[in-house]
């Protein structure tokens, strides 16, 4: 009986602890880029620049920030210059040092909030002839306020702009 007792409880106390299964699914983006530039641009990691602000509650009522670290890479060998960068262009728009993003809501394609972004430097000095390699490191630093996404839909909003980076005095 003590036997049939305890195969009972060993019985229960598994069916317990493992009873509920929990699943998740997300999307996985495959790519590759091939280059046939000069200069490369991507994030601090090699891959393609993403502002992200994470997940932000409706109900927040302070604003969110959000920052990327992004890197300078020539292709083959460079004079000494200056560079310079900027960003605009997609549905970017300046407004004197920032730039204005547009997010626009992937679920209906109407509802939009704007974003505020900005550089760290937007010159920087290659000092000496370089062979191959990164060049400059910098930042992209990113503001939504709060009244942006009052009274709006919860769903992911994406919007584009450009970083461009000039290099002066190469042949």
């Amino acid at each position: 009986m003590k036997k049939l007792l305890m195969a009972m409880a060993i019985l229960v106390v598994g069916a317990t602890a493992f009873g509920a299964n929990k699943t998740a699914t997300t999307d996985v983006r495959v790519r590759a880029e091939l280059v046939n530039e000069g200069l490369v641009i991507s994030d601090i990691d090699g891959r393609p620049i993403l502002l992200d602000f994470k997940k932000i509650n409706v109900l927040r009522t302070s604003d969110a920030a959000a920052t990327v670290e992004f890197k300078v890479e020539s292709t083959g060998e460079i004079q000494k210059g200056n560079l310079t960068l900027a960003l605009g262009g997609k549905n970017g728009v300046a407004e004197g040092e920032l730039t204005k993003v547009t997010l626009t809501s992937l679920k209906d394609l109407k509802t939009t909030m704007d974003s505020k972004i900005g550089l760290d430097t937007k010159q920087a000095a290659i000092e000496a002839n370089t062979e191959a390699g990164v060049i400059h490191t910098g930042r992209i630093n990113g503001t939504l306020t709060n009244d942006q996404w009052k009274g709006k839909e919860a769903a992911v909003y994406e919007g584009f702009t450009q970083l461009t980076v000039t290099l002066d005095g190469q042949n």
